[in-house]
């Protein structure tokens, strides 16, 4: 048997090609690197590329932006379905996906193509396309594939109204493992109880019994962000532009709790008495604010006002 003191000195070689890595401590840090929450940001588009399924017809613009802080949010909004048309058919008529009204509301917020009609704004953006190899981070790996880009967008900066939800995650119906289906079992149960705790959670819907395999576990879950609208940067929506002036961006901020993420809404504000809205501190949006203890007038929290920055602050 090799003596104690040789396998150390062996253990302490320094060998090429060994990189030593830092300890790092795991959990506990709620931080996101990505934009979360209901709230207004601005933000800068730093790539924005075009993606097609290999197996259908179906195509997006995956747009990645970066607010202030660096934080990042990436999203795909889809340009044609599984038939390769841009428009899905209801009640007889022809409707234009959703993902188009988003890029083109996208482009008249960023100042993108000003002089060009609404209806041709698609064709020109892709108009102009490059070839260029792209490299990006997937669950902690670089990878680098060749995609096509719209040059055009990269560097625009507009608001964004995004909204967070906690989406739950699945479990595989298939357990072999002992263990695992009992861990199943146990949480088909305890979300039965919850669902029944909890009858005004309409999110909780797909947990009920025809589900209950698929989605074993209403307490884990991921975060899922997603843009509702875009803003010039003075806070318009595309169709208060001509006007200069508009509402609906406040109108946002008003109607969601700013910053918070919420798994389901149960409070039907609509139907809450004034009383009713008070002793539980919140707004007729359904927004938390400050109760006056001695009166019980309730007030919105005053809110400070960000230093103003310019163009040269943000690079």
């Amino acid at each position: 048997m090799e003596k104690a003191e040789n396998m150390s000195n062996e253990w302490f070689t320094e060998e090429e090609g060994i990189e030593e890595v830092e300890e790092q401590v795991f959990g506990g840090n709620s931080e996101s690197p990505f934009m979360q929450g209901y709230s207004v940001q601005d933000a800068k588009i730093t790539m924005a590329k075009l993606l097609t399924n290999s197996k259908t017809k179906t195509q997006y613009i995956e747009i990645d932006f970066i607010n202030k802080e660096e934080k990042t949010h990436r999203e795909k909004f889809m340009l044609r379905g599984k038939d390769g048309n841009t428009y899905f058919t209801k009640a007889g008529k022809k409707m234009q996906h959703f993902g188009i009204n988003k890029v083109k509301s996208l482009i008249k917020v960023s100042g993108l193509y000003p002089d060009v009609d609404a209806k041709k704004l698609m064709g020109t953006l892709f108009s102009n396309t490059e070839e260029a190899d792209v490299t990006w981070s997937e669950y902690g790996k670089e990878k680098t594939e060749e995609f096509t880009i719209f040059p055009d967008m990269i560097g625009k900066r507009v608001k964004l109204c995004i909204t967070s939800k906690k989406v739950n995650a699945t479990t595989s119906k298939d357990q072999d493992d002992s263990e695992d289906q009992k861990y199943v079992k146990q949480c088909i149960k305890d979300t039965a109880s919850y669902i029944k705790a909890n009858p005004k959670k309409k999110s909780l819907a797909k947990f009920l019994k025809g589900n209950a395999l698929e989605y074993p576990n209403v307490y884990k879950y991921f975060t899922e962000t997603s843009v509702s609208h875009f803003c010039t940067l003075d806070g318009l929506f595309a169709g208060e532009m001509a006007s200069q002036e508009g509402t609906k961006m406040q109108d946002f901020i008003d109607a969601n709790d700013n910053g918070l993420i919420f798994e389901a809404r149960t409070l039907i504000c609509d139907e809450m008495t004034e009383a009713q809205l008070k002793k539980l501190g919140i707004n007729a949006w359904g927004k938390r604010v400050v109760v006056d203890e001695d009166t019980g007038d309730y007030e919105e929290p005053e809110e400070t006002e960000a230093e103003e920055e310019t163009e040269e602050d943000w690079d």
